[in-house]
């Protein structure tokens, strides 16, 4: 049997996707040695025939030719609405949280949508010192990370704050980046050790979201014992318990049928910063 993976190394969740997905059927047919899994690049159209294709995050039907069984790993955050007619042709639709899954349902059989939850691996490093007096504010290429509301409310009086980005962020999302001797900007993707030095240096994550299907950035902070703040809002308080292993801030939620809406036509902020508490 032949699986192919299709996605991209985006060097931030899709890259992690990637290798767990990698990793945990390796050991699942770890016995089976008839068994071959082949990674395709999304953008490249290309793949080698298969049983099965497993699509993480996003779709593509170049790659329909390739295998009889279909299955999509959906993240509704990077959902195009151009996908909505490829959703018929997939056997099943894997989504991280229960609240995925209810919004996927409104455009598939439900008999398609199976939530198993996610995963990610442990980030600590136990020899790192943590220092509880600085924040980091991971960003990647993400529109979703209010970004700018936490930079248009960082005092000069506050702890110093560390935002990581891709290339190019503020200028893409137009956004005025603030020159503060307390604010450091880290403009590229840091290799697998550096983001493993930084996320366990820092001791306060703030891990705003508008929107995500799984809180990559809350599970960064909480398995390197930092304490994240997130939105009081799914998935975050799925797990972030506030004023014990994190803080949650209050947001305000868009009606379910605005939410439904926005989810068809590929663009779903389902949440909207209403205030942020700084922990100092």
């Amino acid at each position: 049997m032949r699986i192919n993976i299709i996605s991209l190394h985006n060097k931030h969740s899709l890259s992690e996707d990637t290798e767990m997905i990698f990793e945990t059927l390796k050991k699942l047919y770890s016995r089976k040695k008839d068994v071959k899994f082949e990674f395709a690049n999304f953008h490249k159209n290309i793949a080698q025939v298969a049983d099965v294709n497993i699509y993480l995050g996003i779709i593509n039907n170049s790659f329909f030719k390739y295998a009889p069984i279909n299955i999509l790993v959906l993240d509704q955050h990077k959902f195009d609405r151009v996908w909505i007619p490829y959703l018929e042709r997939c056997d099943y639709i894997i989504t991280k949280n229960d609240y995925t899954k209810t919004l996927i349902e409104s455009l598939v059989p439900k008999e398609k949508v199976v939530n198993i939850g996610w995963k990610k691996t442990d980030k600590l490093i136990y020899s790192k010192e943590k220092k509880f007096d600085e924040y980091l504010f991971i960003l990647g290429q993400s529109n979703f990370r209010m970004a700018k509301q936490v930079l248009e409310l960082w005092e000069p009086e506050y702890p110093p704050i560390t935002f990581l980005s891709g290339l190019a962020y503020y200028k893409n999302n137009k956004i005025e980046k603030k020159e503060q001797d307390n604010i450091k900007y880290i403009e590229q993707y840091q290799t697998a050790t550096e983001y493993l030095e930084l996320i366990n240096e820092k001791g306060i994550h703030i891990c705003l979201s508008s929107c995500s299907s799984y809180a990559n950035t809350v599970h960064d902070a909480i398995t390197s014992k930092s304490v994240p703040i997130a939105l009081d809002a799914p998935p975050f308080r799925d797990f972030v318990t506030n004023n014990v292993t994190g803080f949650l801030v209050k947001n305000k939620k868009k009606k379910r049928e605005e939410e439904e809406l926005s989810f068809r036509n590929g663009f779903f902020p389902s949440l909207t910063l209403n205030s942020i508490v700084c922990i100092c």
